[in-house]
């Protein structure tokens, strides 16, 4: 189920990948554990549906998280069409 859902805009609205793969967690040489950023892919879109504007954009976690099922998978997503706004954060666990 989705955790965190909001029917706000999300701000900004990039979609820049930020970090690295979103893979399980790793030491680091100094043996604490190294901070993974929760976006790893960001996607855009714009065109039309039955002649309606979309466009929009979002970021989700790397796809090697999804093989751990206790981490939740960080979503994010901004997308118009026509009149109709829809934005969300959250996570899927």
């Amino acid at each position: 189920g989705a955790q965190g859902a909001s029917a706000a805009g999300v701000a900004g609205g990039t979609s820049d990948a930020s970090g690295a793969s979103g893979a399980s967690a790793t030491t680091a040489a100094n043996g604490r554990p190294r901070d993974i950023p929760p976006y790893a892919i960001g996607w855009t879109l714009k065109g039309t549906y039955n002649k309606t504007p979309v466009s929009g954009s979002g970021k989700v976690g790397g796809v090697l998280a999804l093989q751990d099922a206790n981490r939740p998978f960080p979503v994010q997503a901004d997308v118009k069409a026509g009149d109709l706004h829809v934005g969300l954060v959250g996570t899927i666990t």
